[in-house]
């Protein structure tokens, strides 16, 4: 999520899986970055902001606006109608191709969640 991320805050909007992100309004991504960053927090991950804070320098956005952003949030709304079910899907078969191609680190948790994903949803 991180790389996909930084590949929108560069904006490299040839990029066709990544262009509707520009559709949306900018405090969806700040909220959306904000949950990645917690997480990736909370699992001891280092990262670098830089593209993230030169995206988010020149918008109509305030960290402010987003100051309790947590992975225990429900962002139905963001990115309204583009990130749904079908969009949780897709990444839940992309995390299940990464897994048996032996990337490592996924818990008997995640690959219960991927799983149950994959084929439930519509």
């Amino acid at each position: 999520q991180w790389r996909e991320l930084n590949s929108i805050y560069v904006k490299q909007d040839k990029h066709i899986l990544i262009n509707f992100i520009y559709n949306h309004p900018d405090i969806d991504l700040l909220i959306y970055s904000q949950l990645i960053l917690h997480e990736m927090t909370k699992r001891g991950y280092k990262y670098n902001l830089n593209n993230y804070n030169n995206y988010f320098k020149n918008k109509n956005v305030d960290l402010d606006d987003v100051e309790n952003v947590n992975s225990e949030w429900i962002f139905i709304d963001l990115f309204d109608g583009d990130m749904n079910n079908i969009y949780l899907k897709i990444c839940c078969w992309n995390l299940y191709e990464k897994y048996i191609r032996g990337q490592k680190g996924f818990t008997d948790e995640a690959l219960k969640f991927i799983n149950r994903n994959m084929y439930t949803l519509n």
